[in-house]
């Protein structure tokens, strides 16, 4: 059985939703029939642009109430699939808000998990509230509240933010066979595409070279070893090198060749080691 419903908005061309029932579904120890379905939304060039699978007691209502669902949201430079145990449907905005168990995945092979998120279909926008993970390759981000863009190639974290990059075995090869860490209070907005990430509010990355430390951190990745090509500290900047310290208001890391310039009235404190001895004596 399928049913087609013709909605228009603005001044473009009418769109339309299907939705395709299968034989009903007898829902355990009760009488309640729970309706097995498939909405389809299609755009202007006839074209499936997203689909939700699910269970449901009552289709025919506005707001649907499902388990066991499968999202999907189609274009033609990617797709996204949203799984979850249980959501809602909104017919009149076609948004879709899922819970418990919620994984997204992409063709780009970004996984994105959560307890409960929204896609909003007019944008295919993700947004979430709650914690998230993020794993794409060998880089994984977690944090509390989330928006992604379509292809999820966009990802905006809002607090408590932590990226860890690991190390692929041509990194390893290279001698940077550490991982880092970056933390940061938030938000961090991520572009996959570009490689690059931006982190906000008392940020620190960590390496096997010692920490940086500064207000705002511009770090640019080297897509096939997965470690930091290039960092731009910004905002009371203090960098930690084994026992030697710099401040600075600017720092720009330059991994390849090993080396930090300073910018903004630098000061670098280097302890000898008779300075060190010195200090551990008087402890």
């Amino acid at each position: 059985m399928v049913l087609i419903f013709t909605y228009a908005k603005s001044r473009k061309p009418a769109k339309t939703i299907n939705i395709t029932l299968k034989q009903p579904i007898a829902k355990e120890n009760t009488a309640e029939e729970v309706q097995s379905f498939i909405i389809s939304g299609f755009s202007e060039d006839g074209q499936t642009r997203w689909q939700v699978v699910g269970e449901s007691a009552d289709i025919f209502s506005e707001t649907v109430d499902m388990r066991t669902i499968e999202a999907t949201s189609h274009s033609k430079e990617a797709s996204v699939v949203l799984t979850a145990e249980e959501g809602t449907f909104f017919k009149s905005s076609k948004d879709v808000e899922l819970r418990k168990h919620v994984i997204a995945n992409t063709d780009e092979g970004t996984t994105l998990t959560t307890d409960k998120l929204k896609w909003l279909a007019e944008t295919e926008t993700i947004v979430t509230d709650d914690y998230v993970h993020i794993k794409r390759g060998d880089i994984v981000i977690t944090g509390k509240g989330a928006k992604a863009a379509p292809r999820v190639e966009k990802v905006q974290l809002d607090e408590d933010v932590k990226m860890i990059i690991y190390p692929t075995s041509g990194a390893k090869a290279h001698g940077s066979e550490s991982i880092t860490v970056i933390t940061c209070d938030g938000p961090l907005e991520t572009d996959y595409k570009n490689n690059i990430s931006y982190f906000y509010k008392n940020v620190v990355i960590e390496d096997k070279e010692g920490k940086i430390f500064a207000d705002k951190l511009v770090a640019y990745i080297d897509p096939e070893k997965k470690v930091i090509r290039k960092a731009e500290a910004f905002g009371n900047v203090k960098i930690v090198n084994k026992h030697n310290i710099s401040y600075s208001e600017k720092a720009v890391y330059l991994a390849n060749e090993g080396r930090v310039i300073l910018a903004g009235k630098p000061k670098v404190v280097i302890y000898s080691a008779d300075q060190l001895s010195a200090e551990k004596g008087n402890l």
